[in-house]
């Protein structure tokens, strides 16, 4: 089984992914671009968590003990040259 991250490990300054920052920022630079765009997440294959044991963030969001779910980083953010998608990037 995978180790999971810990909510330290993901707080840590030296963890690198993509911040509410970084959102902002893009929001700040794209304003132009309407606000129902759609938002398409990445797909990541199971290889990289069976074979290459990536590491997810376990988290209870429901009542019940087993209402969990596995959280995983996202990278980076980008829109298509349309304009008509964008894009976040849970691969780096």
């Amino acid at each position: 089984m995978n180790e999971n991250y810990t909510k330290e490990e993901l707080l840590s300054a030296k963890f690198g992914c993509l911040t509410m920052g970084d959102l902002a920022e893009f929001v700040y630079n794209n304003s132009h671009i309407p606000r129902d765009t759609k938002v398409l997440i990445e797909r990541i294959e199971d290889i990289y968590f069976e074979k290459y044991n990536w590491k997810v963030l376990e988290v209870q969001t429901g009542e019940y003990e087993e209402d969990k779910n596995e959280f995983f980083p996202a990278w980076c953010i980008s829109k298509d040259r349309n304009e008509d998608f964008i894009y976040i990037y849970n691969h780096y």
